[in-house]
């Protein structure tokens, strides 16, 4: 994808940036701990990359290179 397509958090519309590596690894941290998981309840997948909402609390991963839009598997912070 172009970096220079703005993306949205396709339910609120909401800007979304790459996180930072500080912010994955905060992310993984927060996973590993129960502290957020998937929307739909299953396992959060491996994932090299996310986009995420400016206030932390929502992201989407990126898969295998491919960023994953959709917001039943999005991670979300409890």
């Amino acid at each position: 994808m172009s970096e220079d397509i703005p993306r949205v958090d396709p339910e609120t519309h909401e800007p979304l940036r790459l996180a930072t590596p500080d912010e994955l690894a905060a992310l993984r941290e927060a996973i590993a701990r129960g502290e957020a998981r998937r929307r739909d309840g299953e396992a959060v997948p491996a994932f090299e990359g996310a986009y995420v909402t400016d206030d932390g609390s929502r992201a989407y991963p990126i898969v295998e290179g491919v960023p994953v839009f959709l917001v039943d598997e999005r991670i979300e912070r409890r």
